[in-house]
């Protein structure tokens, strides 16, 4: 790639007064590339921009050379303006169009943004065949969207063509479990391009799945004599010391601190190769809970290896329904993942549905770009339609997964859309009779809402109109309990498929002894297939031939109802009697036929932790802990943190806020929330929606009974729940509400536009793990999604209506509308704080002086044409 951009640029020429100097520094620029000091190239190449703006090859340099992971997506915005000035230019340059569209297609495959890399690689070779560049493109972006085939075919291609376009070709074919064929392909690579470190890596894992050990060790040395600091030498130890079958050197915490130091040692971003490898290490030495941890709490789950392992340490733990989704996602990525599961006896069979389930989805043939967008979204929609039936607002609810469910591609997302239809439909149904007996019967229902004893008088399906000693008043459903809820619906006369679809609604929220019950009361004897359906899908099973059966009240197979009629019960994936569990989730070990303490470093790794000075399960733990009087709690600088989701995320979230802190005060110019002596800001972090529920309903906020999270003017207080159930997405809703704090606390909010407070809170939703910490890069990844695929369909909200828009009033009343109108807010912003062009930069500023001082000036007066406003925030966004 040097070698063309060299004599290219060497072609170019202009009339512009300082092009000279920017000719100049970009071939500096190149030749500082070429030693691998990025660094300094980008500092020449933001000089050449400087030098000549209007010039597209300074852009394009420094795009080229922002390829490192911490700037990948200032290296897509950098192309987008490279490519913009090549358009307007005359002559058009073809050449140079050529070459920033392959280096778009490929700073997009590198942000793991697969499905708009596949789409442009596929643009570039319909105007350019047989371009190596973009075809290595299309067959890694193949590869990342689960077309594992297609993609190898791909690079096999390349293999003749340009055999350095094909360096990722081993660990692609180390999705398949041909390790030799793995290990003959990186030869030939390695061959023709001696720098090639992704085959150099792919070759090691072959080699040490075939137990060639000596052999991998070598890549490491070979790597090292011309790279030593490269993190691949460290990987490769890191992989034969979490190798058990090598004996000579298995060692699992060499391999685990060896992969922790490289990562403290990338402050700036983490490769997923080197996640990847951590995840094996941890389960490959039994340490299944850090794995898990590993993923959910610490770094997302990126690629098949990462959704693999997570996958493998849920299933070891009977997390069998967060296992199964963790597979699913796996499946999706690599058709060849079964082969992997040799290594764990059983697993096979727990896959044998997935497989099934995936196996049909790519039957049916939709695009791959298009599937990989509706993943982008899918789960932020279902939280959002979820929400509303955690509110009891079941018809609204059944209208937005009618709305949903015609557009998936998805068979299995269909299906499962379809399953819940259903169900909501029901609870519906159970919430219109207790509207109809309450409006029929007049006081004679009574409730408890929060601390209060209500008289119902009237109700429709949203709220309830009621008296109290001294007064009267009207709430919103959500206000009760939903045990409580539940019992008086119950109470009604109901059909068998809406007290069914109310059982659903009750292991939905936790109370899974009463869901049970219900689901297993003989009235819904006819719909015995759906109870078992409804059992597999919360237990992450297959339903056994026949069906679950009752015991004690509770939905088993029959093999562990003979189990449990035996007096034993299930601890760590073994039957044990009930006096062997007490002690063993006490982290005692047997010992000759007695009961000895274990060593704090083994229980550790085995996940037990201790509280109030008694060792327990992590299971026991974790129930003991998720319980908010028992939540955890951390002190930073400036916040105070609480929550019972986790240990791990209360610390992570503690580090987080602290950047995050640093952020806002330099977005804001230095300025700082003035708090009290001896006070700090406070954050609640509930892990579920009835944690958040009673909060609100305690403080009368019941507009914010909707939302993941609210902060307010008058209070210290931030507050928020996992509403996704993901807690890459928690941390985002907590920085998220935070930053509107913030803003309360250094602005007059009282003239802020909805849009605009918005916008504030959701350009911190983009940051990402660096090292042990993190770094924001202001890129909100969940919102992205849904304003880029609504502008290039030209069904985003018109920019007039966006700025007029009430984030509340849509959040209670427009769930999918809400979500676009949130991640406008956040794009708004991003493009107004991110473009280069100066005016529209300088006119933002002077907005949000404005906005800021509570003064409620239209944009209109800051920018003289809203038109052109418009029309380049849309290509600016289109492009990202």
């Amino acid at each position: 790639m040097n070698r063309v951009l060299a004599l290219f640029l060497l072609l170019a020429g202009s009339a512009f007064a300082d092009h000279e100097t920017a000719v100049r520094l970009v071939k500096e620029s190149l030749e500082a590339s070429k030693q691998n000091d990025m660094y300094r190239a980008e500092e020449l190449a933001t000089q050449a921009i400087a030098a000549d703006p209007g010039w597209a090859e300074g852009w394009m340099m420094r795009a080229y050379v922002k390829m490192a992971p911490v700037k990948r997506l200032s290296a897509l915005i950098d192309i987008n303006t490279a490519i913009d000035i090549e358009k307007n230019g005359t002559p058009r340059n073809e050449p140079l169009e050529h070459q920033c569209l392959n280096i778009r297609g490929q700073a997009l495959r590198y942000l793991d943004r697969f499905p708009e890399a596949l789409e442009q690689a596929e643009a570039v070779l319909a105007r350019w065949p047989g371009d190596t560049w973009a075809t290595g493109t299309r067959s890694g972006s193949l590869v990342g969207l689960g077309a594992v085939d297609e993609g190898i075919a791909g690079f096999e291609k390349l293999m003749t063509a340009q055999p350095r376009e094909a360096s990722a070709l081993p660990e692609a074919r180390n999705l398949t479990g041909d390790w030799a064929r793995s290990i003959s392909d990186a030869d030939a690579i390695i061959a023709a391009y001696k720098n090639a470190f992704s085959a150099r890596r792919g070759k090691a894992q072959a080699l040490i799945e075939l137990g060639k050990y000596d052999e991998a060790r070598q890549i490491g040395d070979e790597v090292a004599k011309n790279f030593p600091s490269h993190w691949i030498v460290t990987a490769v130890s890191a992989l034969l010391a979490g190798t058990p079958e090598y004996k000579a050197g298995f060692d699992p915490d060499k391999s685990v601190g060896l992969l922790e130091s490289l990562i403290r040692d990338q402050s700036g971003a983490t490769a997923p190769e080197i996640l990847d490898v951590l995840a094996r290490t941890l389960v490959l030495a039994e340490r299944y809970s850090d794995a898990v941890a590993l993923f959910t709490t610490r770094f997302p789950a990126r690629g098949f290896w990462h959704q693999w392992w997570l996958g493998v340490s849920l299933w070891k733990l009977e997390r069998f329904s967060d296992a199964r989704i963790a597979f699913t996602q796996a499946r999706r990525l690599n058709p060849y993942m079964t082969v992997h599961a040799k290594r764990f006896p059983g697993l096979d069979q727990f896959l044998a549905p997935t497989e099934r389930d995936i196996a049909a989805e790519r039957k049916a043939g939709s695009s791959e770009s298009k599937l990989g967008f509706e993943l982008a979204t899918h789960l932020f929609t279902v939280a959002e339609i979820e929400t509303l039936v955690r509110r009891f607002q079941f018809a609204r609810a059944a209208a937005e997964y009618e709305k949903l469910q015609p557009t998936l591609l998805s068979p299995v997302r269909k299906a499962e859309v379809t399953a819940r239809l259903e169900e909501v439909r029901g609870m519906a149904g159970a919430l219109d009779k207790l509207v109809a007996a309450v409006n029929a019967k007049s006081g004679a229902i009574r409730i408890k809402a929060g601390k209060s004893d209500l008289t119902l008088t009237r109700a429709d399906d949203r709220a309830f109109d009621f008296t109290i000693t001294g007064g009267s008043g009207k709430f919103p459903w959500a206000y009760v309990a939903p045990l409580d809820f539940f019992k008086l619906a119950n109470a009604q006369s109901l059909a068998p498929k809406e007290r069914f679809a109310l059982g659903v609604l009750l292991w939905d929220i936790g109370e899974d002894a009463e869901a049970q019950k219900t689901l297993g009361d003989p009235s819904a004897k006819d719909l015995k297939e759906r109870v078992d359906a409804v059992v597999a899908r919360k237990r992450g099973i297959e339903a056994p031939k026949g069906g679950f059966v009752l015991h004690k009240g509770r939905f088993v197979t029959p093999e562990e109802k003979t189990n449990l009629e035996k007096g034993l019960v299930r601890f760590q994936g073994q039957w044990v009697t009930t006096g062997d569990r007490e002690k063993l989730a006490k982290g005692l070990i047997q010992v000759s036929g007695k009961w000895v303490s274990g060593e704090e470093k083994k229980l550790l790794a085995m996940g037990f932790r201790k509280f109030k000075d008694q060792w327990m399960s992590a299971e026991d733990y974790s129930a003991l802990r998720g319980k908010w009087d028992n939540a955890f709690e951390e002190d930073t600088a400036h916040y105070r943190i609480r929550s019972n989701e986790s240990e791990e995320f209360t610390k992570q979230l503690a580090k987080l806020v602290e950047v995050a802190y640093g952020e806002y005060r330099t977005f804001y110019g230095g300025r700082e929330p003035k708090i009290a002596a001896k006070e700090k800001m406070t954050l609640y972090a509930f892990r579920t929606y009835e944690d958040y529920r009673r909060y609100c309903t305690d403080k009368k906020a019941d507009a914010q009974l909707n939302a993941a999270g609210f902060a307010s003017s008058d209070s210290n207080v931030v507050v928020g729940w996992n509403k996704t159930g993901n807690v890459q997405l928690f941390y985002q809703t907590m920085v998220h509400e935070a930053a509107h704090l913030y803003y309360y606390r250094i602005c007059t909010p009282s003239g802020c536009p909805s849009w605009h407070a918005e916008a504030m809170a959701t350009y911190f939703e983009g940051f990402e793990p660096a090292g042990d910490s993190w770094r924001f890069t202001f890129v909100s990844d969940s919102r992205l999604p849904y304003v880029r695929d609504a502008m290039k369909a030209g069904t985003h909200i018109p920019l007039k209506d966006l700025l007029a828009g009430d984030a509340g009033a849509l959040i209670n009343s427009d769930a999918s509308k809400a979500i676009l109108f949130y991640a406008e807010c956040w794009s708004l912003n991003y493009y107004l704080t991110q473009t280069s062009d100066a005016p529209s930069k300088a006119a933002y500023a002077e907005y949000r002086k404005s906005a800021e001082s509570g003064k409620s000036d239209p944009m209109s007066k800051f920018f003289t044409d809203m038109d052109k406003l418009e029309k380049d925030w849309l290509a600016f966004v289109k492009g990202l």
